[in-house]
């Protein structure tokens, strides 16, 4: 009977080890850095990108030597054909692109363009709202963050067919119409252009 006992509770251990160690290969081990399919999302300067299914399936290098904006634009640009990437590459240049900003802490306007190159133009709709809200944290260019975002926003729901959203952006965007620097002036008088004839389609 002892003997009967001692085999069973050898028996039971092995079962209960083998049971934990499945766990174990199951789940994240404490400590580790989430990869991207266990996080599903990336955080690039307070905005938090959903990443998209075909994330893993795209091999990107982004030297260590890009250290501001413009550096990674030229390098988007010379390995992609466009800083945008182009309807073959535009995957690998907003790969690139997300990977840069959130190393570089550049605010990521890109990840719009890249998706509306790629046709994803609800996504890309979605993104620059999304980042409208957060260009307060941009300081000096807070403003100019603010009128391109809602212009692009505006521009990408017109041409999606959704008017109600394209007057929102649009006339978001016009706010700035008297504004002293002129790059903000000349998005802002096109968006009232764009609101303008919007209405006058009703």
């Amino acid at each position: 009977m002892f003997k009967k006992n001692v085999e069973l509770i050898y028996v039971l251990s092995f079962l209960m080890v083998s049971i934990f160690f499945t766990a174990c290969k199951s789940q994240p081990s404490a400590g580790l850095v989430p990869t991207a399919d266990m996080k599903k999302s990336m955080t690039i300067a307070g905005y938090t990108y959903k990443l998209p299914v075909w994330w893993d399936s795209v091999q990107v290098a982004v030297p260590e030597s890009l250290k501001n904006e413009n550096d990674v634009r030229n390098f988007v640009g010379q390995n992609y054909g466009m800083d945008t990437g182009t309807k073959k590459t535009w995957k690998q240049a907003l790969k690139t692109w997300a990977l840069a900003c959130q190393r570089l802490n550049i605010f990521p306007v890109y990840l719009g363009h890249c998706h509306r190159v790629g046709e994803e133009f609800e996504r890309a709709a979605e993104i620059f709202a999304a980042l409208y809200p957060l260009a307060d944290t941009q300081k000096e260019n807070r403003d100019w963050y603010r009128v391109y975002l809602a212009y692009n926003a505006g521009e990408l729901y017109d041409q999606l067919g959704n008017k109600e959203k394209a007057e929102l952006w649009f006339s978001r965007a016009a706010e700035y119409a008297g504004y002293s620097d002129s790059s903000i002036r000349y998005y802002a008088g096109v968006a009232a252009k764009r609101l303008k004839s919007l209405k006058k389609d009703k």
